[in-house]
């Protein structure tokens, strides 16, 4: 089966498609593979590791808290510190759960929860017991407060009994005897160290304090001596070691720090465990990282190989495509490379004649078709010169005859446009005359209208006036009346005075009658007689500028009418004038709306002109471009006809 050119090529691109799919395939699922093992590293192994060094840093800060709790003696500053212990403790529990459930190494997981949970219980212990030693310390303090009270209260007595017993040297020795043993263990007690045998010291200081009590009688001294010894000895004895005395407190202190060391080297050895423990959890971590990267490096590595190998089958195959494709297309090539030539050279006589059912065989077929057709066209333009000169020749002539007509029309033409032009002159005079028209109708009918504005402001005024002098007039007769009302007061006071001037002299003829006793009165009686008179003048006064102001209201109410009567007839008037100088705008008004009408009849009037104007000019341009193609057609046609002897002389340079 033969396969075309262009099925090669499909196919030789389908195989390559087919290997770079397979390469991008393999690619793809080793990349996917690595991804694998790196989403592995980045999702357990990195955050074991670190959830590793979080338990580590955890650990260390529990030790060092419980380190810290011990070292305090202050029960009041423990509890902060037990209670950031127990929170780390709780942050250790929680962060081991969380590697519990992040890695499979269960076994060493549960060795470390094992671990914790004895040294956190150790721990726990250690911290309950060192406050047991803190307040047992802080008795054994008070204990030992009163045993070296006693100790000194031993002393005074025991120089007492060798003061009393100065004067027998057997007695002093005696009381040597008797108080040596006690002051040994005195001074025993006072270097005693924490390595000591307490237990013994007791015993023995027991046995010296027995003694003691024992020989006392055997001194020769006062009984209130020796009761004070005894005395003495006995509050010693039981400071010493008594339930609550300080040895017994002493020893069990002593056991006690000796549970704590013993707790404490537990609970190291239990850290140390721990540590081991989480340090290899930790190197099972970075091998778990370790062993992820290599098989990650190992895929990438099979895939670089896969890739290399794919590349250099992909390289073979497509030199062999390349190799067939170019064989396939050389020789068919060849050939028609060899014939184009030939018809490049003029010679149409020559013909490919490959025959193949491929692409190139099809175009082989086309190119002698062509050959062919090119053959028959060429004898076809050869006949067809000669006819094509012969009409040129014909077109010349027509060209001259219509350039002679054309210039004629050309003449007329601009006649028409001389008469045009002078036309529009004439109409753009009327325009602007009837522009001068309408401005100054337009002033008139403004300074008309201005004339109306003043004329309805005076009216405005003028009403304003009529209504000011109603005002006035009616001011006036409140005037008047007001002045009325005044006189009849003024006679009110009048009849006032007249009896308050009877009544004064009443008064000065009852004092004339009285004698001395009215003398008093009597001055007043004249005083308001007096008054009375001054009060009636003043009313006479008073009553002529009454009559006066009554007698001007009257001139200015009659003034006031006259004014209102003239303000009337000026409102009236006024109001006329508005109607007139209405009038006159409505008429200037029209003449302004007919100037108008004659200014836009002129101005499309000119328009229309103009517009005339302008298609003459182009019917002129029109013509004289027609009288140039026409001598461009006359040039053409001259030149076609050498075209056409031309074409004739190449085409009779192919072989036919």
């Amino acid at each position: 089966m033969k396969f075309s050119i262009v099925q090669r090529i499909i196919g030789g691109y389908l195989i390559m498609f087919l290997l770079l799919a397979l390469l991008g395939g393999s690619s793809y699922l080793k990349l996917v593979l690595v991804d694998s093992h790196v989403q592995q590293i980045t999702d357990r192994a990195t955050p074991l590791l670190a959830e590793t060094s979080q338990l580590q840093i955890t650990l260390l800060k529990s030790q060092r808290s419980l380190l810290e709790f011990i070292t305090y003696s202050d029960v009041e500053a423990l509890p902060p510190i037990q209670s950031a212990f127990r929170n780390q403790k709780d942050e250790f529990l929680s962060k081991l759960e969380s590697i519990r459930t992040a890695t499979e190494q269960n076994s060493q997981v549960n060795e470390i929860a094992h671990l914790s949970e004895t040294y956190f219980s150790v721990a726990e212990r250690v911290m309950s017991q060192h406050v047991q030693s803190i307040e047992l310390n802080q008795l054994l303090n008070e204990a030992r407060s009163v045993f070296v009270k006693y100790e000194d209260a031993f002393q005074k007595v025991t120089l007492l009994l060798l003061d009393k017993v100065s004067d027998s040297r057997s007695q002093s020795n005696k009381v040597d005897r008797l108080t040596s043993g006690v002051q040994r263990d005195l001074r025993t007690l006072r270097a005693a160290s924490p390595d000591m045998d307490l237990n013994k010291l007791v015993e023995t200081f027991t046995n010296n304090v027995g003694r003691a009590k024992e020989g006392i009688g055997k001194i020769k001294v006062s009984q209130g001596v020796i009761a004070r010894f005894e005395k003495t000895v006995a509050k010693l004895e039981d400071a010493g070691v008594s339930d609550k005395g300080m040895l017994p407190l002493m020893i069990r202190h002593q056991q006690l720090q000796s549970e704590i060391r013993n707790l404490i080297q537990q609970a190291q050895e239990n850290t140390r465990s721990m540590e081991t423990a989480v340090d290899q959890l930790a190197t099972l971590a970075l091998e778990e990282v370790d062993s992820s990267s290599l098989v990650a490096t190992e895929s990438v590595r099979e895939a670089e190989r896969m890739i290399i190998l794919m590349t250099l089958l992909s390289a073979l195959v497509a030199a062999a495509i390349g190799y067939l494709t170019s064989k396939a297309i050389h020789k068919p090539l060849s050939l028609i490379n060899r014939v184009l030539r030939k018809m490049t050279q003029g010679d149409m006589t020559h013909h490919v004649n490959y025959q193949s059912s491929c692409e190139f065989g099809e175009l082989s077929n086309s190119i002698d078709q062509l050959v062919s057709e090119m053959k028959n066209v060429l004898s076809q333009i050869n006949t067809g010169s000669d006819s094509l000169a012969e009409e040129a020749q014909n077109a010349s002539n027509i060209s001259d005859t219509t350039m002679s007509r054309v210039s004629k029309q050309k003449q007329q033409i601009e006649l028409v446009a001389a008469a045009i032009s002078q036309m529009e002159v004439s109409v753009s005079e009327v325009f602007r005359s009837t522009e001068q028209s309408q401005v100054e109708v337009e002033s008139a009918n403004t300074s008309t209208q201005r004339s109306r504005d003043q004329v309805a402001s005076s009216l405005i005024l003028v009403e304003e006036l009529f209504d000011s002098i109603n005002d006035a007039v009616d001011i006036a007769h409140k005037l008047e009346e007001f002045s009325n009302n005044i006189g009849s007061i003024l006679d009110v006071i009048r009849g006032i005075a007249e009896q308050t001037n009877l009544l004064a002299l009443n008064a000065a003829i009852e004092a004339a009658r009285a004698g001395e006793h009215g003398r008093g009165f009597a001055v007043v009686a004249d005083e308001v007689r007096t008054l009375a008179n001054r009060t009636q003048k003043s009313t006479v006064e008073i009553q002529t500028m009454i009559e006066r102001l009554q007698e001007s209201s009257e001139q200015v109410v009659q003034v006031m009418n006259t004014s209102q009567d003239k303000t009337k007839e000026c409102v009236n008037q006024s109001r006329v004038t508005d109607e007139t100088l209405k009038s006159v705008a409505e008429r200037m008004e029209s003449i302004n709306e007919m100037s108008m009408q004659v200014s836009h009849a002129s101005e499309e009037q000119i328009t229309v002109s103009k517009d005339i104007a302008r298609t003459i000019n182009e019917i002129s341009e029109v013509a004289i471009e027609t009288e140039n193609e026409a001598r461009g057609a006359s040039s053409v046609s001259d030149v076609l006809a050498q075209l056409a002897q031309q074409q004739r002389t190449l085409v009779h340079k192919f072989k036919l």
